[in-house]
């Protein structure tokens, strides 16, 4: 009948799963870093059977005045790709920045799609129609969404006559095609060559042409003006078109069409547009890293890194990115490069998990703050874990801020950081407490301090449920592996050990079973040595968990059929494991000792396993009690090492020990 009930509460919990591609958590981690102003950093660690599935959030109020969204890109010119941690430093005021456009991966480098820095247009749309959207913010804050064309022509105004253009910063072969450059990609002009002896440059500074350059060496890009350029037939096109002193206009389709913008950036494919979801335009198959942004109804900018392709990380594909960013809210929402480009910056280091090191990209995407900056007045101090015991490593981030919140630009490392109530050692950005209980990991810079409150888990510590003197009969018995020892001296051993445990109201066994010693057992009993087990003694439910093979996980639903037995269970929880004490695996070891430290908040929890002794220890406020394998019981003392555990109410309290069987 257990077992019965047992299949039916497996598959009920299974049924339970919701349809949609992020069902069946083990558990989840959430933690909210602030920035600045409008500015927050979530970061959301999700378990599932399959593997881990790892988000950045950085939500940024546009509704901000002091909000202010940038390009970034190599400041000696982005036709060199650099990294955005190189592309940061060059940069003042940033609070966080993002990996932007796809780009290409040759020399001379260039964006795929547009670049508006500060209103002046420093690239121009793909050629593809409705393929790779675009990111524009006008002067006012004004986010959209939107497939761009590539039209580009410079109007001499002089004339009246318009010249196409095939791209801004966007080199052609051979310089075949007309095309511009600015200063911002590369500060001088390519000049002729024995190669291109042909080349003809039109310099234009403030709308003005001056100078119709053919074959000659390169030359400066003006600052306020770019060059246009083109060797061949469209060589001569450019002669005939610009005489100096001519007046010229530059005509895009975001100059004509879209009014005030002064940020834009490319990326992939749409994703959403007014709450639906679009076709994917652009894709790049497999589930990998990836970065995606959207806008919500309110003007909330939703910045998503997602990692991958390094184990145990899922990644998701432009489909799971569609429905995570709906699922976050996001109205509007399109994809920018990913892969290896995917990464995510905020106080002074890289918030994601790259699957290499950083790859040089053509621009990023950065969120600054303009406030006015005051002397420093408050620290906060965020704590990147939810359960902590004594001895762990805790990621801190720590920002600081003046007295109207914008941030101060001092990244973690700087501050100086002690436990109050508590004792600790900090190196850079991890808190290590070396004692237990309630108390503050503080941080103090220049005669601040900010404070937060953590309980510190004692850890390896004696346990008061543990006693040495046990009632004839009790609630259960629980030996390890009984197989081995076929001696009639074993055999003599094994029938003393069953009898005595008979007197319980259970009686279970670990790992292979030894159906000869279960047969001698009177009482019920049950050879836990594998999943999807439970046993009933009194007020306690004994609960088989199966994680001999990398963790609780690897086993499927076992997570689900185990947290539903802990949280249906009034009384008591033993979790025998049919491994050690620990996973191989240190995330599911992490949503472990979360899991039953929650549950151990209002019942009382142990864990059971076979180990190198009979012994017992408390993390936190679970007991964990070491059994020995028959195989492996030491016996040169027999009255001593002959003995199982036991466990028995004392005072309305489960209490256990380990019992001898043999007397001198």
């Amino acid at each position: 009948m257990k077992k019965q009930f047992a299949a039916l509460m497996l598959a009920m919990l299974m049924g339970l799963t919701p349809a949609v591609s992020f069902a069946n958590v083990i558990d989840e981690s959430r933690y909210q870093i602030p920035l600045s102003q409008g500015v927050n950093l979530k970061k959301v660690s999700s378990f599932y059977e399959w593997g881990v599935q790892n988000v950045n959030i950085l939500e940024v109020d546009l509704n901000n005045p002091s909000v202010k969204l940038d390009v970034l890109f190599n400041k000696s010119g982005f036709i060199n790709r650099t990294t955005l941690s190189n592309m940061v430093n060059q940069e003042q005021g940033v609070v966080a920045a993002v990996n932007g456009d796809f780009f290409s991966m040759s020399t001379p480098a260039f964006s795929i799609g547009p670049i508006v820095k500060d209103g002046k247009q420093l690239s121009s749309p793909h050629y593809e129609l409705n393929k790779y959207a675009s990111l524009l913010v006008d002067s006012t804050g004004n986010a959209l969404l939107a497939y761009l064309y590539s039209n580009v022509q410079v109007e001499n105004s002089s004339r009246g006559i318009n010249v196409d253009i095939s791209a801004i910063n966007k080199p052609s072969k051979d310089y075949g095609n007309i095309v511009i450059y600015t200063k911002e990609y590369t500060p001088n002009s390519p000049g002729a060559n024995k190669t291109y002896f042909d080349l003809t440059e039109i310099v234009v500074e403030n709308d003005i042409v001056r100078e119709v350059r053919y074959g000659q060496p390169s030359v400066a890009i003006p600052e306020n003006g770019y060059v246009i350029l083109a060797a061949g037939a469209n060589s001569f096109v450019l002669q005939g078109a610009f005489t100096p002193g001519e007046k010229v206009k530059l005509k895009t389709d975001i100059n004509l069409n879209y009014n005030n913008i002064k940020t834009a950036i490319g990326g992939g494919t749409m994703l959403l547009k007014n709450g639906a979801e679009t076709s994917i335009t652009q894709s790049v198959s497999g589930k990998s890293q990836r970065t995606a942004l959207g806008i919500t109804a309110d003007k909330k900018m939703l910045i998503v890194t997602v990692d991958g392709r390094k184990s145990p990380f899922i990644g998701m594909d432009e489909k799971d990115m569609q429905a995570y960013m709906k699922a976050l809210g996001a109205k509007d929402a399109m994809m920018l490069d990913g892969g290896g480009s995917t990464q995510l910056m905020a106080d002074g280091k890289i918030q994601n998990t790259m699957a290499s090191a950083e790859r040089s990209l053509v621009n990023g995407l950065t969120i600054k703050n303009t406030a006015p900056k005051g002397s420093i007045s408050q620290i906060e101090i965020s704590v990147l874990n939810e359960t902590i015991f004594q001895g762990d490593k805790v990621e801190l981030a720590i920002r600081a801020f003046d007295a109207s919140k914008n941030p101060i630009d001092i990244t973690t490392p700087s501050f100086q950081v002690f436990g109050e109530g508590i004792s600790g050692n900090f190196d850079g950005r991890y808190f290590t407490p070396t004692s237990s209980g309630s108390g503050n990991i503080v941080a103090s810079y220049g005669g601040v301090t900010g404070k937060i409150p953590v309980e510190i888990l004692k850890k390896n510590a004696p346990d008061s449920k543990m006693v040495q003197t046990l009632p004839a009969s009790g609630t259960a018995a629980v030996f390890g592996s009984m197989s081995g020892g076929e001696s009639i001296i074993d055999q003599a051993f094994k029938a003393k050990l069953a009898s005595s445990a008979s007197a319980n109201q259970a009686v279970m066994t670990l790992g292979a079973a030894d159906n000869a010693f279960l047969g001698a057992v009177s009482a019920p009993k049950e050879a836990f040595n594998g999943a999807y087990k439970y046993k009933t003694a009194g007020n306690t439910t004994f609960i088989s968990v199966d994680n001999r093979n990398g963790g609780v996980y690897k086993v499927k639903g076992q997570w689900d059929y185990l947290k539903g037995l802990m949280s249906k269970s009034a009384g008591n929880v033993v979790i025998v494991l049919q491994g050690s004490d620990k996973s191989a695996d240190s995330i599911d070891q992490n949503a472990f000792d979360k899991i039953i430290q929650k549950e151990a908040k209002t019942k009382n929890v142990y864990v059971v396993y076979s180990g190198k002794s009979f012994s017992s220890r408390v993390d936190g406020n679970v007991s964990y009690i070491s059994v020995v394998d028959y195989a492996s019981m030491p016996k040169s003392n027999i009255y001593q090492d002959i003995k199982y555990l036991q466990f028995a109410e004392a005072d309305g309290k489960l209490v256990y020990g380990f019992k001898p069987v043999l007397t001198p």
